[in-house]
């Protein structure tokens, strides 16, 4: 490991145009750059005025002042800064990127693994992300081209907004607006308190907020959708449903063109619950009567036939939490002992039938070798020349034919039954 250090001012600017294997940055009080890598040759360096630019050919580690801004061109490996204070710049990375405990403004262009972010105090963006993003107490706005994986956003002080998210999305203590495109899976989410745009979910939705003040929130599945609305929640809701069912729990509403439509306080904040091939229900929870009466709208059936669709419901909640109970019962281990017992068993039976076909071969082929022999003494010799040489013919063949299949057979090109009907046809 060889190390340089260059004295520097408490905010310099490091630029790294290149790392050929992983990158790792973190910052201490001094002011200047320790830079480490594994030998000479694998360091390229300049310094002018107050930046210090570099290139890795190995693994590199940099250790910056707090102050320090941080721009990377292209690191071939895995990304991790800590603690940087300026702003942050990458271009691209062919690993995964782990940012935590700054401070600074940090945007990203291309990720080809994934992202974690971790008590950022400031605005993060990001192109595209191939791998999962997992976002947690980010200070400022968010914003993210398209995530092939799950994004997973935990506290997020500002607008948090995603073109596109191939898997699962979970979002939880959203403080700033929420805009998403299309969610390749299912939507989870709790406490969003400031309106939500969700173009498409092609899976569920699964939301538990307060739903109040000046905002809007519109979401669109494919999937069924189930929203609970906690105390406190001043918002007008109206659900769609034209492929299910929609109902509501706990307040009023009435149906008009297809839609249901009910109130909560004032309904200051508009909620729109839009399912395109499933079922719309809302639940209104109130501190001091949690369990009301549930009001069921079905377009086609009723409200007699969505009660009984309420009481299958909780009947198949309570059928999953007892097959839960029986699975918490149950050895799996012992089974696992059980199948891997059955599989040794089965094994021994299948080498012992390979061991008797082998033995059964073996003793046609000793029966096939002793008649071979046998046929060199029994030429019919005849008084007439030509009697002599056909039945010397004969034989001659005929011993070359059996040593030929006897041949293939010690050479594997045909099986032991192949072998024993071609005798048999040659005996003929």
């Amino acid at each position: 490991m060889v190390q340089k250090r260059i004295s520097t001012s408490e905010s310099p600017r490091i630029e790294v145009t290149a790392c050929q294997g992983n990158l790792a940055v973190t910052t201490w009080d001094g002011a200047e750059v320790l830079i480490e890598v594994d030998s000479e040759e694998a360091l390229t360096l300049k310094v002018r005025d107050d930046a210090v630019a570099l290139v890795a050919k190995s693994d590199c580690r940099l250790t910056v002042p707090s102050a320090a801004s941080l721009v990377l061109v292209q690191a071939q490996g895995d990304l991790s800064v800590q603690g940087v204070g300026g702003s942050v710049e990458v271009t691209t990375t062919q690993g995964d990127v782990q940012f935590k405990a700054g401070s600074g403004s940090a945007s990203l262009s291309t990720i080809q693994g994934g992202l974690v972010v971790e008590d950022w105090a400031a605005t993060l963006s990001a192109g595209t992300v191939w791998g999962d993003a997992d976002l947690r107490q980010v200070g400022g706005d968010v914003t993210l081209g398209s995530v092939s994986g799950d994004l997973m956003a935990e506290d997020i002080l500002g607008a948090l907004s995603a073109s596109s998210v191939g898997g699962d999305a979970y979002l939880r203590q959203l403080h700033g607006s929420l805009s998403l495109g299309d969610v390749g899976a299912d939507l989870s989410g709790r406490d969003w308190t400031a309106g939500a745009e969700v173009a498409q979910v092609d899976g569920d939705v699964l939301l538990k907020s307060v739903f109040a003040g000046p905002h809007t929130y519109s979401i669109r599945a494919r999937g069924d959708i189930v929203v609970t609305a906690f105390p406190g929640s001043d918002a007008t809701f109206t659900l769609q449903a034209p492929g299910g069912r929609m109902r509501a729990k706990g307040l009023a509403g009435e149906v008009t063109d297809n839609q249901w439509q009910g109130t909560l306080g004032e309904g200051g904040t508009q909620v729109m619950l839009s399912s395109s091939h499933g079922s719309v229900t809302l639940k209104a929870i109130e501190e001091a009567d949690e369990e009301r009466t549930a009001f069921v709208f079905d377009t086609e059936f009723g409200e007699a036939e969505a009660a009984a669709g309420l009481a299958a419901e909780e009947l198949a909640q309570r059928i999953q939490r007892r097959v839960a109970e029986k699975l918490s019962k149950i050895d799996f281990e012992a089974i696992a002992r059980r199948e891997a017992e059955r599989a040794r068993q089965q094994a021994e039976r299948e080498a012992e039938r390979v061991r008797r076909i082998a033995d059964k071969a073996q003793r046609k082929v000793e029966r096939a070798r002793r008649k071979a022999e046998g046929r060199r003494w029994r030429i019919e010799w005849d008084t007439e020349r030509h009697r002599q040489h056909a039945a010397t013919r004969s034989a001659t063949v005929s011993e070359e034919e059996s040593l030929a299949v006897l041949k293939m057979l010690a050479e594997g090109r045909i099986s032991a039954e192949e072998a024993d009907i071609l005798l048999q046809a040659l005996e003929s």
